[in-house]
């Protein structure tokens, strides 16, 4: 027997992927040549942060754990560092997800500005601690207040091009599920 949730939720994973995707190649690309004073938000993380809090069902934890792997070994980043701080994060508002559904968006910013302020803590210490070369401090503040202040937009964005909006409080699929 057919599931019809299941195109539903193929359709969200393949756009999360398409998004990372284009995410990463938009990274890659050439640009700019000069090194530049502040960086620029972490738009791939905030996607991230934004689905797991509207439809965590939709992407799988080995799908975010690929994309964030792959991301490291494009990036240069030490190899599965960032991946599993972004598991973990993916993770942790998973299961806040059901708690926020109902709260008003800013303690929703407020939930993921504050976890990611701690993931690139996490971050800076265990690259501390295994004597890795760190950015800048003053990069990696610059990189946290602008993803923080671009969290809004990429949630707009997704609510807009996707769809992707917070589930009601005792929304059900078709199947009588709830989500």
């Amino acid at each position: 027997m057919a599931d019809s949730e299941f195109p539903g939720r193929w359709v969200l994973t393949l756009g999360y992927l398409v998004i990372a995707a284009a995410l990463t190649f938009c990274r890659l690309l050439p640009l700019d040549s000069l090194p530049t004073a502040w960086a620029g938000p972490d738009l791939l993380i905030c996607v991230t942060m934004a689905w797991m809090l509207r439809r965590p069902d939709s992407v799988p934890m080995v799908l975010i754990a690929m994309v964030a792997l792959m991301g490291d070994l494009l990036f240069q980043r030490p190899p599965g560092l960032w991946a599993a701080i972004t598991v973990g994060l993916s993770d942790f508002l998973r299961r806040r997800e059901e708690g926020l559904r109902d709260a008003p968006f800013p303690l929703e910013w407020g939930v993921v500005g504050l976890a990611f302020v701690m993931s690139k803590l996490l971050y800076r210490i265990v690259q501390t601690l295994f004597v890795v070369p760190n950015e800048p401090l003053g990069l990696t503040l610059t990189q946290i207040v602008v993803t923080i202040a671009a969290y809004p937009l990429v949630v707009l964005a997704l609510n807009t091009l996707f769809g992707l909006r917070r589930a009601a409080p005792g929304e059900v699929d078709s199947l009588g599920h709830k989500r």
